[in-house]
């Protein structure tokens, strides 16, 4: 079972056919995020509340969402974050069962198809239309980030 499953996430991964959200319909044109949020923004002890603050006020009244109070939101990210409390620890290894972190890798071609794949998204939301778009923006930074951490990653395989 465990070979298939690798078999089939292999083949989802290489997979380079367009995906389309089923709300946007046919029209992927007009279709736009309202809002993105970066894993390691929200796990950052430095970014984490803001960037949940920044991800929650678009669903914040929403019809059938429920929410905690605002003045709680801190402190639940701090306990479940910093002080890993909750049902599952959110960091390092969320089930605690597997291998470690360290123990996955990609190989040098496959960093680099990925920085290339990063910087030909980062090229096509930094022009118009998208340059006056703030979520394509927001998306742009992580995407920056992503090549810097990716650079440095690089650099120690080579």
């Amino acid at each position: 079972p465990g070979i298939n499953l690798i078999a089939a996430e292999q083949q989802f991964l290489n997979d380079q056919s367009a995906y389309i959200d089923g709300k946007c319909g046919k029209n992927v044109t007009t279709c736009q995020p309202v809002a993105i949020a970066s894993y390691e923004r929200i796990i950052d002890p430095a970014t984490g509340p803001s960037e949940v603050a920044r991800f929650v006020s678009v669903i914040e009244g929403k019809p059938g969402i429920n929410l905690i109070a605002n003045e709680a939101r801190e402190c639940v990210w701090t306990e479940l974050v910093i002080n890993e409390k909750g049902n599952a620890n959110t960091i390092p290894d969320r089930d605690q069962e597997g291998p470690p972190e360290d123990a996955f890798g990609f190989t040098l071609e496959q960093m680099y198809i990925i920085q290339n794949e990063i910087m030909r998204l980062r090229e096509k939301y930094s022009d118009p239309p998208w340059s006056n778009n703030t979520m394509a923006q927001d998306f742009v930074g992580y995407l920056d980030s992503y090549l810097l951490e990716n650079d440095n990653e690089i650099a120690a395989m080579s």
